[in-house]
């Protein structure tokens, strides 16, 4: 079931723009994804993601804006699948490894709820594709 949340009012950032990427808008969107997420302020998680949006700007530039939204959507899509299945794998690589029971079992339960976690992602990503296209239309 999706759940509807109020998202807290947009700021935009001034001066804070780079070419291609809005700092005031990924700013809003992840002060909302920690506020929702219910992960306390320093847990560190916008700044993650933000780290990662600055080495992709690194490495390919502002490729992105040559993109559709539905490719860069569908990209999104694939990185909620691929969460749940690189810690598969390392679970697999624990077990292999002779980890003790009692850690299995603490890893196990935390990869179960990073891949609900993360189905969920997979979920309104993709009904943000579904709004995107009938938009189009």
């Amino acid at each position: 079931m999706v759940r509807t949340v109020q998202l807290m009012p947009r700021k935009r950032a001034v001066g804070s723009y780079l070419p291609g990427r809005d700092l005031g808008i990924e700013a809003d969107l992840l002060t909302n994804i920690d506020r929702m997420a219910a992960t306390p302020i320093g847990y560190g998680f916008g700044a993650a993601v933000v780290s990662r949006l600055d080495l992709g700007e690194r490495r390919y530039g502002h490729a992105f804006v040559g993109r559709t939204v539905p490719d860069l959507l569908g990209e999104a899509i694939e990185e909620a699948v691929d969460q749940p299945a690189w810690a598969a794998l390392a679970y697999q690589q624990a077990v292999r490894l002779g980890t003790d029971q009692s850690t299995l079992d603490a890893l196990r339960q935390m990869i179960v709820s990073a891949g609900v976690a993360a189905a969920g992602a997979h979920v309104e990503l993709g009904r943000a594709l579904t709004t995107w296209n009938r938009a189009q239309r």
